[in-house]
């Protein structure tokens, strides 16, 4: 029975176009051919509206803000983090972290969720199997990385965190 059911979920997870739409983030990006000096780039990147009720679907903490913080100013540029949940990995399915810029979201599949006037989007699939979960900035010993923390709807995830089997 258990695996039934896991197979009819991941059909549900492969088939993005039968999945009901839902209310969506209104995102307006800005195009500016001037900047002004004075300004943090990154705060006048994106203009987010943000549905209260979604607000805090995606937790995301000071650490990952002041890394994208850094990560955009040393492009030049605002930048944004993208979350993707992939089949893959130990576990089943796997995080992919992406830097984008501001003119590759896509206003109808993307969720924006922002934290000190730092970005990370998510598409509607991803989100999904993410929703309530923490994304930090770790430093450790053998390197720095975004990871995903304490995701409610993780049955189980690998030693490293970079996977995980999602609740049924």
């Amino acid at each position: 029975f258990f695996s039934i059911m896991y197979s009819l979920k991941m059909m549900r997870l492969c088939r993005p176009f039968a999945l009901p739409v839902r209310q969506r983030v209104a995102c307006t990006i800005l195009r500016s051919q001037q900047l002004q000096p004075w300004a943090p780039r990154r705060t006048y990147a994106l203009r987010v509206e943000v549905d209260p009720s979604q607000d805090a679907a995606l937790n995301l903490t000071d650490n990952f803000a002041k890394r994208m913080a850094s990560i955009s100013d040393k492009e030049g540029q605002p930048k944004l983090l993208r979350l993707r949940v992939e089949p893959g990995g130990c576990d089943g399915f796997s995080y992919k972290w992406y830097i984008c810029d501001p003119s590759e979201i896509d206003a109808d599949e993307d969720r924006i969720f922002t934290h000190n006037g730092s970005a990370c989007v998510v598409d509607e699939m991803s989100l999904d199997l993410v929703k309530g979960a923490t994304i930090d900035f770790v430093t450790e010993l053998i390197g720095s990385e975004f990871k995903v923390t304490n995701n409610p709807n993780a049955a189980v995830k690998c030693s490293c965190g970079s996977s995980f089997a999602p609740a049924m």
